[in-house]
């Protein structure tokens, strides 16, 4: 379940991508990948701008949690594919 992130706008841009890319790289290793993927940057950027995220993702028509259930089922569907190569 989607429950945002408390990050917030304070954040400038140079500590921005650092925080980002931080965050990223953290994900990446709770996966035990080597490599940063789309998601581990999606939540990383969610992490760092929190609210704001949630609330660009609204107007745009959609919602944290729902981006998060695609790239869940993209990573699933990649995984199967995967399996049968």
């Amino acid at each position: 379940m989607w429950e945002g992130f408390p990050g917030g706008s304070d954040v400038s841009e140079h500590d921005a991508v650092t925080r980002v890319t931080e965050e990223a790289e953290r994900s990446a290793a709770g996966r035990g990948a080597d490599l940063v993927e789309t998601g581990d940057v999606l939540l990383a950027v969610a992490r760092v701008y929190g609210d704001t995220f949630d609330r660009v993702l609204r107007a745009h028509g959609t919602s944290g949690e729902e981006v998060m259930q695609l790239l869940e089922l993209r990573c699933a569907g990649s995984t199967a594919d995967d399996a049968g190569k």
